[in-house]
C-alpha cells in the first residue's frame, strides 16, 4: 500500500516544533498511516522478541 501524508498531518519545514501535537496521538488518520507504514509496510520492523513478552498481554516499552 502507497499512503500518502493528507496535507493537514504535514509540519510545516517553516515553523520550529518542539512538542508533538496532542492531536497526533489519538488522530485515526494517523493511527491508519501508522498501520499501514510501518506495521505493514514493504520492510521489516524489529518490535520486540517473543522471549521479551512471556505471556499474552504482556508488553514492551522503550
Amino acid at each position: 500500500m502507497n499512503a500518502i501524508t493528507p496535507p493537514h498531518l504535514k509540519w510545516s519545514a517553516d515553523e520550529s516544533h518542539t512538542s508533538v501535537p496532542y492531536s497526533v496521538f489519538n488522530d485515526q488518520e494517523v493511527y491508519d498511516l501508522e498501520q499501514a507504514r510501518i506495521y505493514n509496510g514493504p520492510t521489516w520492523n524489529f518490535l520486540a522478541a517473543d522471549a521479551e513478552l512471556p505471556e499474552k498481554g504482556s508488553f514492551k516499552s522503550t
